[in-house]
């Protein structure tokens, strides 16, 4: 027992070992959603960077017309989108690989439905990458 009423008693290795499992667990299932998110961020991101260029160029930027390197050359906004979106397009297909795993791990932790969004939303936006609708991606790597 503790003497000194006025201190707290002492944490123990049991309670600090489970907050540590608790903030892993936490951190574990933010990556698994920014896995499942990673294609539609991509989109997001190239057209965020689109419409800056639009915004400045006066109509939609098109592939093999307006090079999205050189399309702004005193504009940070579009340099910052065009070095942020090369990296970016990493994290998908770092995705394709680490989600279906992590689903797997996390089957228990979510409600089924939950899960099956999840999943949804991460083919749908493999879908929307690969059709590539609007050559955002051709007009990217162009």
């Amino acid at each position: 027992m503790n003497s000194n009423p006025t201190t707290p008693p002492s944490v123990s290795k049991t309670q600090r070992l489970s907050k540590i499992e608790h903030m892993l667990r936490l951190m574990i299932i933010a990556l698994h959603h920014s896995f499942a998110l990673a294609p539609l961020l991509v989109i997001g991101c190239l057209y965020v960077f689109s419409w800056r260029a639009a915004f400045l160029i006066g109509h939609w930027p098109q592939p093999s017309i307006d090079d999205p390197k050189f399309i702004a050359p005193d504009c940070r906004i579009c340099d910052a989108l065009y070095m942020l979106t090369l990296p970016l397009l990493l994290w998908p297909f770092i995705a394709l690989v680490a989600f279906p795993f992590l689903s797997l791990v996390l089957r228990r932790v979510y409600l089924w439905r939950w899960q099956t969004l999840l999943i949804i939303v991460f083919v749908v936006g493999w879908l929307l990458l690969i059709a590539d609708p609007s050559e955002r991606l051709s007009w990217y790597f162009d």
